[in-house]
């Protein structure tokens, strides 16, 4: 997975990606509230 969704070696990576693999959104550490990253991360979704 890193070679093919990070290839600049950033860390820490987290990836969204559907069922098929397609990559949907990417992000990493940002210090805001759980519940402002789980938003992050479905925003990838919607």
């Amino acid at each position: 997975m890193a070679e093919k969704y990070d290839k600049e070696g950033v860390f820490p990576l987290v990836v969204v990606l559907d069922n098929k693999g397609t990559l949907l959104g990417e992000t990493g550490y940002k210090k805001i509230t759980p519940k402002a990253y789980i938003q992050e991360l479905n925003s990838f979704v919607k």
